[in-house]
């Protein structure tokens, strides 16, 4: 079953990965299939955000204040980001109420 992906949800990147930055850019490694994976500087951003756990919507607030970005269209491309990252198992995305 697919994660809910809704603003009280709780992201932390997941454990077994390691990432460095690359310009603007990050490079992250999925340390159990030893795959890379690059975020762009906007991916960047969140990935450095969640390092620690933090809501969607914490998430989305951080973006809009920082990015000269419509609320609405963040919100469907950082929940893109999140799916994608959540399908690949670099995050683990937790329903509020649990973390």
């Amino acid at each position: 079953m697919e994660n809910v992906i809704a603003d009280p949800s709780i992201v932390v990147a997941a454990k077994d990965q390691s990432s460095c930055p690359l310009g603007d850019d990050t490079i992250v490694l999925d340390l159990k299939a030893g795959l890379y994976f690059s975020l762009n500087n906007v991916g960047a951003f969140v990935w450095q955000m969640i390092q620690a756990p933090k809501s969607v919507a914490e998430i989305r607030a951080a973006i809009v204040a920082t990015y000269d970005v419509e609320p609405d269209i963040c919100e469907r491309d950082l929940v893109a980001l999140l799916r994608d990252l959540a399908a690949r198992d670099l995050i683990e995305i937790r329903d509020a109420a649990a973390a």
